[in-house]
């Protein structure tokens, strides 16, 4: 709740994918593996934000090489410096 509050759509999104990949995520290397059964739709009703605004953020995290993602799976770079 908290988050929702006083996090803005990027930063709520990002705490999600770090709260699921530090509970779920399997470590290769330095990078965090996660198998997951979560829809774009999903994250955004969990976040508070649109569907649309889910993909751009995800989108954007993608490009900038910070994560990977095809399917049901999530390869993140470096937890640390995910932001």
């Amino acid at each position: 709740m908290e988050s929702l509050v006083l996090n803005d759509a990027r930063e709520r999104i990002i705490e999600f994918i770090k709260l699921y990949a530090n509970s779920y995520g399997k470590q290769v290397g330095y990078e965090l593996l996660l198998k997951h059964s979560f829809t774009q739709q999903d994250i955004a009703n969990y976040t508070g934000v649109s569907r649309q605004t889910v993909t751009t953020i995800l989108n954007q995290l993608k490009r900038s090489n910070k994560i990977h993602f095809r399917g049901k799976s999530m390869l993140i770079r470096n937890i640390a410096a995910l932001s």
